[in-house]
């Protein structure tokens, strides 16, 4: 476990780099156990002086201390480019635009940071906000859907603008994104669960006299699990920069706010 005191270390270089000055950091807990799967998670409150103004900073402290998987490691490389560098190249595109109604379903990025050791990210705690998370136990109700793909709507069609408007740029930040979907599927249980699911499916089929459908699902697992992200860029020519990891835990609601966890360069139906 990692110290309150290693953690507030990471907050004091990011007070410092961006001249943040007369600081006091509180720490106000973590989020419960079925929160965090691939990270550990803190909730700081930090009051500070930034151009002679006083601050008062909530802040979602995320790292990777010791977490040496491979799946770990992409995902804080994916969520700290979508924070420091897509999210500001597509509002920058939306400002020249004049677009109205923009894409603003993200908490505010503060500060990244990695060594050889960890990679920790800090974002704004939006619960002060009055964003609140939805019980993952329970099935999201149709007026939660719509919210989500609403906001999903505006991101892939900003993600499609931005990519008819600026092709070199955008396929220079899709090159960046590790394709952390075939990292996953190379592992041998991610293979055994998907496969798993699979046959269920082909015997439900069966059962609902679907036998052609449950013959072709039945080749594909015969085949192997397997994601040709190489194949769909090169036919697929919708391709979007998604959010990847749609399930309740990480969605926040007042309105709609997304917390990227997994982002790739992939179809909006995939």
């Amino acid at each position: 476990m990692v110290s309150q005191a290693k953690i507030k270390s990471w907050v004091i270089q990011f007070l410092r780099d961006q001249k943040y000055g007369d600081y006091q950091i509180e720490f106000n807990g973590k989020p419960g156990k079925d929160a965090g799967y691939m990270s550990d998670i803190n909730f700081l409150t930090v009051k500070c002086a930034h151009s002679n103004e006083e601050k008062i900073l909530h802040i979602i402290l995320k790292h990777d201390y010791f977490q040496q998987r491979e799946t770990i490691k992409n995902a804080f490389i994916i969520e700290t480019l979508m924070y420091h560098t897509v999210l500001p190249t597509f509002r920058s595109f939306e400002l020249r635009k004049n677009v109205d109604d923009v894409f603003d379903s993200a908490p505010k990025y503060f500060y990244s940071l990695q060594d050889q050791n960890t990679q920790v990210i800090l974002i704004e705690n939006v619960t002060n906000k009055g964003y609140k998370m939805h019980d993952r136990r329970r099935a999201l109700d149709m007026d939660h859907c719509k919210l989500i793909l609403r906001e999903y709507g505006k991101l892939h069609a900003l993600s499609l603008a931005f990519r008819d408007q600026h092709p070199e740029e955008f396929r220079d930040l899709c090159r960046r994104f590790p394709n952390i979907h075939a990292i996953f599927a190379a592992q041998k249980d991610m293979q055994e669960y998907v496969e798993s699911r699979i046959e269920e499916m082909v015997n439900v089929l069966k059962i609902n006299g679907d036998v052609e459908l449950s013959v072709r699902l039945q080749a594909e697992l015969e085949d192997g699990f397997k994601i040709e992200d190489d194949e769909i860029r090169a036919v697929d020519e919708q391709y979007v920069i998604c959010h990847g990891d749609n399930w309740n835990n990480n969605y926040m609601f007042k309105y709609s706010a997304n917390l990227f966890r997994i982002t790739a360069a992939k179809s909006p139906i995939q």
